[in-house]
């Protein structure tokens, strides 16, 4: 008899927390639809609730406001990014990590760039917030143990790796900025243009004199 009750309390538990997360991906995909047609600002709890057809007080069981309910949507394109990319890099475990990283990021950002525009918008200025989400770190940590593990199979012309990381990461960052901005060129093209950069560098006659250079030539 004990064990009948312990088997259906646990059943119920299953089908509570299964139609609870339920709730709070219906709020999720309603918020969305929300804030992409509205913007941030002009979205309301009320119309969310009202699309996922959820009751006001059962919405606050799951988010604390509006801005708590952005956060949980920035998380998620977030996490499914992550997972998106330790998939290709589990599947082609020789290839080089930063143009894998670097490709996804566009091409991703590229499917979704009316989100990716919402959270890069005022409305999305709390992701570089540490007390709430930073984005860049986010970035950090998966770029610098690829840096280190690359490390130990080939010594890198840079010695302090966490610097490298930023590097790359701030390169990625506002690379994407200036691109949702203006839309163009393609998320391939423009992957070739950052990783052009991170292989090769600034040209040369942006870093030196034409004095300099001149007689270097003449020697």
């Amino acid at each position: 008899m004990k064990k009948h009750l312990e088997q259906e309390q646990s059943t119920n538990q299953g089908r509570v927390a299964r139609r609870r997360a339920q709730v709070r991906a219906n709020l999720l995909a309603a918020a969305r639809e929300v804030f992409l047609a509205r913007g941030y600002q002009d979205a309301t709890v009320s119309e969310i609730t009202q699309i996922a057809d959820v009751a006001m007080g059962t919405f606050y069981l799951h988010f604390r406001d509006k801005e708590d309910l952005f956060a949980a949507l920035v998380h998620e394109a977030f996490d499914a990014l992550g997972e998106r990319i330790e998939a290709v890099l589990a599947d082609q475990p020789h290839q080089p990590v930063i143009p894998i990283i670097t490709s996804i990021i566009f091409r991703a950002a590229y499917e979704h760039r009316d989100m990716v525009a919402l959270i890069y918008s005022g409305a999305g200025t709390y992701i570089t917030d540490p007390e709430t989400f930073d984005a860049q770190e986010w970035l950090i940590d998966l770029v610098l143990p690829t840096l280190q593990e690359q490390a130990k199979r080939e010594p890198l012309p840079f010695t302090d790796l966490s610097l490298l990381a930023h590097l790359i990461v701030g390169l990625l960052m506002q690379s994407a900025m200036w691109w949702i901005e203006h839309d163009e060129p393609g998320p391939e093209e423009m992957a070739r243009h950052v990783l052009s950069l991170l292989g090769h560098g600034l040209p040369a006659a942006l870093l030196t004199s034409a004095q300099s250079s001149s007689s270097e030539s003449s020697m």
